[in-house]
């Protein structure tokens, strides 16, 4: 019988002890580590959906203006990285979805605020809930994490985004308040139903369902000062560090919101003075609602005179109760007198609200005649009519008496009123048959669409020396405002007698014009010829405005790129302006070239609605300065292009580019944005330079840009700094010798690292110039 061999049982039992401690250090791995990670990418995430939340904050307190949807991307989940041993929990998903926009009571509404304007404070009449109540809401996200203890709900709320800390019972505002800023008072209703989880991204549309530029004059009424109340779910305390910098601000308080969960009533008090009022609806989900006419009020027709057998076009504006225009609204119209009528009894509004009559003064009057014009939307049959009602405008029409007593002047004043020949103002050969009483002007021949002309006053009673009549004031009217308008309706005649008006062309024809004083009149005859062949139609202005704004460091930059033609001899300059919304930083820039760019950067002001404005100068003959031309580009300083307002300014000369690639070099361990890029700009073609950019959207991330001047870089890489995990835009603009942006490529990124972002080739998807309009196109 063999011994007994226990030799290979310490083998045995040692591969059972390695096991056994493989199996407790993957159970402690699984236990403790993967946590620690998960809960790693779970705050990741929290941030970066905070980042998103902000975007969809800022594009509904930015509908003002706007007339397009606005996309927001939302990652509302994220997913954990794949293991091989250790096992992962299913993946974060969230929710977000408004909250109060189907409550009547979560409102907002403005006490004891009058309108300036005589028909508009009609609706805005200063009474304590003038313009009546706009239902609105909030949105929330909130988050389903494994491992992240007790994540904030982020809420949207009242024009501020913050974090609600419901286990500590805190809150974080991630954002400012923008209900009131310096005299301006912005109020946005929101409006619809959204309800979306997902573990992956969503898209939150926002759709502008009352939006214009149009704004408001209110001032406080005698029953007291100007109060914003609406609902919030933001504690006093909260408000009081949002309203601190607000010095127009007098006092504030939250109250409790009877029969509405988890909402009270914010009032927010105004010093006495003059605001200006913009307000807004934006939609999200389903359930998104139009608005309807509330109101109207008198754009040009109130104070209109008229000469006997002439005519004046009468424009009033219906709007919805956010003072912005309504289309397709009938309005009806009617003098109310036997003294003249309206051409049409029924005119329907335009997309810009307004509704345009002509009224026709009758053959003759005997004296200066003042007639009624009503107007109104008012559904009824027979429409009822109350000057004092929102619905309703009445304006006074003055007739004036015409007729001359002599073939110079005449009637009952001891003076005359007689017109020069419009020759006595200007010389040239597009005036033809010219005397006191008639004249043919050619416009296609002149420089310009004005033409100047003067009057003289003169004594006819005798016995003085000095025939001439100073300080006496002179009415001027029209009978055809289609053929042509005044620059002003009367003047005091100087020590010479004289007094003077411009008449502008519009079209084809014969106009008589007046000059009136007194029981003093005279006729003159303009036959205006050649309209539609002038350089009076102006010059042609293309222009494009580029915003490379630096939102983290308050640092607003805008390069505004214009392209003048079709200019005449009278050309002097052009002007470029730029104006934050309530004046503040403001500047100009001029030159004399037709072609060019400006660069505009005051050093604060991000987040505000910029106005830029190019102005085109000519002189007149006499050597005054006016605006021959104009275009206004609105934008916000938020690192974004206008998506809609900027011209196409390449020409076929410009350089283009041929090819460009971005990629993602991010280091997220690092907090380190980092883009490489490589582009080939075509061979021929105007070229001064490109721009490189990586522009951060949220704020809450670095900014760089880098100019070149070759027409091709390989592997150029920008560096702006931290940032990573936020979204950035990036691109390629590509620059003329004019220094005019001509091409521009751009794309929004999250900075993870992830690689290529655009690759584009000579089928290149241009996001050129007019915001996001596609010239030529692959991308891969």
């Amino acid at each position: 019988m063999e011994p007994w061999d226990d030799r290979g049982q310490s083998i045995q039992i040692g591969a059972v002890l390695i096991f056994a401690a493989l199996i407790l250090l993957l159970s402690l791995y699984q236990a403790t580590i993967v946590p620690q990670q998960n809960e790693r990418v779970e705050f990741d995430h929290s941030q970066q959906v905070q980042s998103d939340l902000l975007d969809l904050r800022n594009a509904v307190t930015s509908t003002f203006g706007e007339s397009a949807s606005r996309s927001v991307s939302i990652q509302l989940g994220t997913t954990y990285p794949s293991r091989v041993l250790a096992v992962n929990p299913p993946p974060v998903s969230g929710l977000v979805r408004t909250a109060g926009t189907a409550d009547g009571d979560v409102s907002f509404e403005l006490d004891n605020a009058v309108a300036l304007d005589d028909e508009t404070d009609d609706f805005w009449d200063g009474s304590v809930d003038s313009g009546g109540r706009y239902q609105t809401g909030s949105i929330v996200y909130r988050p389903s994490y494994n491992e992240y203890g007790q994540p904030p709900r982020t809420v949207y709320d009242s024009t501020v985004l913050y974090d609600n800390f419901t286990f500590e019972g805190a809150t974080i505002a991630r954002s400012g308040q923008t209900l009131i800023d310096g005299s301006t008072i912005s109020l946005v209703a929101l409006n619809g139903s959204l309800q979306q989880s997902s573990s992956g991204a969503a898209s939150v549309d926002v759709r502008p369902k009352s939006a214009s530029s149009t704004t408001v004059a209110v001032r406080n009424s005698a029953a007291g000062n100007i109060t914003i109340r609406t609902a919030t779910r933001l504690p006093n305390s909260t408000w009081t560090e949002l309203l601190a910098d607000e010095s127009n601000v007098t006092g504030w308080e939250t109250s409790a919101l009877i029969d509405v969960d988890e909402f009270r009533m914010l009032e927010v008090e105004l010093k006495p003075g003059t605001y200006e009022l913009r307000m807004a609806k934006a939609g999200v989900g389903t359930r998104v609602t139009d608005t309807s006419a509330a109101y109207m009020t008198d754009v040009a027709a109130d104070g209109s005179t008229v000469p006997e057998n002439g005519s004046v076009r009468l424009t009033v504006e219906v709007r919805d109760a956010y003072n912005n225009p309504v289309a397709d609204v009938n309005v009806t119209g009617s003098t109310g007198t036997s003294v003249g009528d309206l051409a049409e009894a029924e005119v329907a509004t335009g997309d810009d609200g307004r509704a345009s009559f002509v009224y026709e003064a009758p053959e003759s009057v005997n004296a200066a005649t003042e007639v009624p014009v009503e107007f109104t939307f008012d559904p009824t049959t027979p429409p009822s009519f109350d000057p004092d009602a929102p619905e309703d405008v009445e304006a006074v029409v003055e007739v004036q008496n015409t007729q001359v007593d002599g073939a110079s002047g005449g009637g009952s004043a001891p003076f005359s009123v007689t017109w020069d020949s419009p020759e006595v103002s200007e010389t040239g050969t597009y005036l033809s048959s010219c005397d006191s009483s008639d004249c043919t002007w050619d416009v296609g021949a002149d420089t310009d669409d004005t033409l100047d002309l003067s009057a003289v006053v003169e004594d006819i009673a005798g016995g003085v020396d000095n025939t001439t009549v100073d300080g006496t004031t002179v009415d001027f009217a029209l009978n055809n405002g289609t053929v042509g308008t005044l620059s002003s309706e009367s003047d005091v005649s100087d020590n010479s007698g004289t007094v003077e008006t411009t008449l502008t062309a519009s079209e084809n024809g014969t106009v008589r014009l007046y000059a009136v004083s007194g029981g003093a009149s005279d006729p003159l005859n303009v036959t205006v010829t050649n309209v539609t062949g002038a350089s009076s139609q102006g010059p042609t202005l293309g222009f494009r405005v580029d915003d490379f704004s630096d939102r983290r460091n308050n640092d607003p930059n805008f390069v505004a790129s214009y392209d003048v033609s079709d200019t005449s001899s009278s050309y002097e300059r052009v002007e470029v302006s730029f104006a934050a919304s309530d004046g503040n930083p403001s500047g100009t820039r001029q030159s004399d070239a037709t072609r060019g760019s400006f660069s505009y950067q005051p050093g604060f002001g991000d987040g505000e609605q910029f106005d830029v404005t190019l102005d085109v100068i000519y002189t007149d003959d006499q050597g005054n300065e006016y605006v021959a031309a104009s275009k206004t580009i609105t934008d916000t300083a938020d690192a974004r292009n206008p998506t809609s307002q900027n011209a196409d300014l390449s020409e076929s000369n410009s350089a283009s580019l041929d090819s460009v690639t971005i990629e993602d070099r991010s280091k997220v361990k690092n907090n380190d944005v980092r883009y490489r890029f490589s582009y080939t700009v075509s061979g021929s073609g105007t070229f001064s330079q490109v721009r490189l950019f990586a522009l951060n959207l949220n704020g809450n991330g670095a900014t760089g840009f880098r100019d070149e001047t070759s027409r091709s870089g390989k592997n150029v890489d920008l560096k702006p700094g931290d940032g990573t995990n936020t979204q950035y835009r990036l691109g390629v603009a590509v620059y003329d010798a004019d220094g005019a942006i001509v091409e521009m490529v751009d794309r929004t990124d999250a900075a993870d690292g992830d690689g290529v972002v655009l690759t584009a080739t000579v089928a290149l998807l241009a996001v050129a110039l007019a915001g996001h309009a596609i010239r030529r196109s692959s991308i891969h």
